[in-house]
């Protein structure tokens, strides 16, 4: 979760702080937001002095990722906290895409190096252009998908019926027939293609959803069973210990890689 964004300067005056409506009241332990604001441009001209651009430096359970921009020929940093479980790649797209929104507003209000000139309406400009990035880069159903347990929940809520749909619906006669002809193949050859498509279906919804590589790994593999399962019965013992250790792992495998991937890409919501 992004708690608050700082933007600064290449002096490193603060230009303009936006913070979280839900931010904890504890964030900054009672500072003004501006001296915090101050404290940050102090650390970011100490870190690109002594050693280099720093990109992120993370505290106890809290964030600060920084990322540089231009307007005209100056050169102002977007600094965001957020929480440490958020990934790096996540907030660093996020504030790539926010610098690039800024440029315009910021010519505006910052006239040279150390001068700011804030109105409320860039002030109202900035706040709308910050909240609706975030916004963007945040999940879908942010409170759901942002722990393990409750992304494992409706992983398995939403792709054990989409996986037993998909296979009732390949497996109906009807279905099944002007597939075949359609794609030229025999039922041997069909029954194969509706177990692979499901594995990488099943896999990919249950990774999406679940939004974590473990949530997503477990998703994968219950989903793919437990739709064949309900869908075969529990009849053919043989085929069901195949998928327990072949298109089941392959689905968990799908599932652990996507949901590793969109958890490092957007943003939690904790």
């Amino acid at each position: 979760m992004i708690h608050a964004i700082f933007i600064l300067d290449s002096s490193g005056t603060p230009i303009y702080v936006w913070k979280h409506s839900q931010a904890p009241e504890t964030l900054f332990r009672g500072k003004d937001e501006i001296l915090v604001g101050s404290l940050i441009s102090a650390l970011l001209n100490f870190g690109q002095e002594t050693f280099a651009a720093p990109q992120r430096i993370d505290f106890n359970g809290f964030a600060l990722t920084f990322f540089s921009g231009r307007y005209r020929d100056s050169v102002f940093w977007t600094v965001a906290v957020s929480d440490s479980l958020d990934h790096r790649r996540a907030t660093t797209r996020m504030l790539r895409d926010l610098v690039e929104s800024l440029s315009n507003v910021l010519e505006k209000v910052s006239l040279e190096e150390g001068i700011v000139i804030e109105t409320e309406s860039s002030s109202g400009e900035m706040n709308s252009i910050i909240r609706r990035t975030v916004q963007k880069h945040l999940r879908f159903l942010p409170k759901w998908r942002s722990t393990p347990l409750r992304s494992l929940l409706l992983s398995l809520i939403v792709s054990i019926p989409f996986g037993i749909m998909y296979y009732l619906i390949l497996e109906n006669p009807i279905s099944a027939y002007y597939l075949t002809t359609l794609l030229g193949i025999n039922s041997y050859i069909f029954g194969a293609f509706i177990v692979i498509s499901a594995t990488v279906l099943i896999g990919a919804l249950g990774g999406l959803i679940a939004s974590d590589l473990l949530s997503g790994f477990i998703a994968g593999y219950f989903a793919n069973i437990m739709s064949y399962i309900v869908v075969s019965g529990v009849s053919n013992i043989i085929n069901i210990i195949a998928l327990f250790f072949s298109f089941g792992l392959l689905s968990a495998l799908i599932g652990g890689i996507i949901g590793y991937y969109i958890d490092t890409v957007k943003l939690k919501y904790v």
